[in-house]
């Protein structure tokens, strides 16, 4: 996988590619990624994440029972590295920026691994951003 782009991605990002009202400005990485030319990352607290956000659109109507079933199951075929957190700098990051402690889970693995952090959180962007500017 050498030249490939590494990237952490969080459950707005994913959400975004399977909900049809959603906006996804980030087609083209997962395209890319399905053709194995992008390395995905995340926390194990992504398959939970993306499972409560398809549940609660399951709950409001904005899916079927059954189209929640298939996104998740597609959503399970993405090829997505899953990385234990250093839950204590997550925490940090979490006070230290005024992140909830999930979104801080992105950031440590985006800092620590030194990836491409792939998000649609405007505030967590602009902490990743400022973050990095001084590795």
């Amino acid at each position: 996988m050498v030249g490939n782009t590494k990237l952490v991605v969080d459950a707005s990002v994913i959400l975004s590619d399977v909900m049809s009202d959603e906006v996804s400005v980030f087609a083209k990485e997962l395209d890319q990624h399905v053709e194995n030319k992008i390395l995905m990352m995340a926390p194990f607290i992504l398959e939970y994440e993306i499972a409560n956000a398809l549940k609660s659109a399951c709950r409001s109507r904005r899916l079927s029972k059954e189209l929640m079933e298939k996104i998740y199951i597609n959503f399970l075929n993405i090829k997505i590295e899953f990385v234990e957190t250093n839950m204590l700098k997550a925490m940090s990051l979490a006070i230290e920026n005024d992140l909830s402690v999930y979104d801080a889970c992105y950031l440590e693995l985006a800092l620590r691994f030194r990836y491409r952090l792939l998000t649609l959180d405007k505030k967590l962007l602009k902490i990743y951003i400022k973050l990095t500017d001084k590795i």
